[in-house]
């Protein structure tokens, strides 16, 4: 019987250090998501609208802000309607794609 208690002991630690690990690296990932996603400054993607380099802004904001003001060249679409953009993205992968919105919240 006793073997059984260690046994049991034995996998518990396991299945704790397992679940650690895990939690872990799901962390690390998430850390590495800012430089998969990197934000771009106002600034910055003036400077490509201006110099006309390929990229593709999404403008997530309502239709009554997108009309009130937009970014040159900006593609409106609402948040619930992402799942459209599929046709609408380029076709080359180098050219990037920005999103905008209102802002946080």
């Amino acid at each position: 019987m006793r073997l059984g208690v260690r046994k049991a002991k034995r996998s518990i630690k396991l299945w704790v250090l397992v679940t650690i690990i895990g939690f872990t690296m799901a962390l690390v990932a998430a850390c590495d998501i800012g430089r998969m996603f990197p934000d771009v400054s106002a600034a910055e993607l003036k400077q490509k609208i201006d110099e006309k380099s390929p990229v593709r802004i999404i403008d997530l904001r309502s239709e009554e802000e997108y009309k009130a003001g937009r970014l040159p060249g900006a593609l409106n679409v609402a948040p619930n309607q992402l799942h459209l953009l599929n046709n609408r993205l380029p076709s080359d992968k180098k050219v990037p794609v920005v999103f905008y919105c209102r802002g946080y919240g």
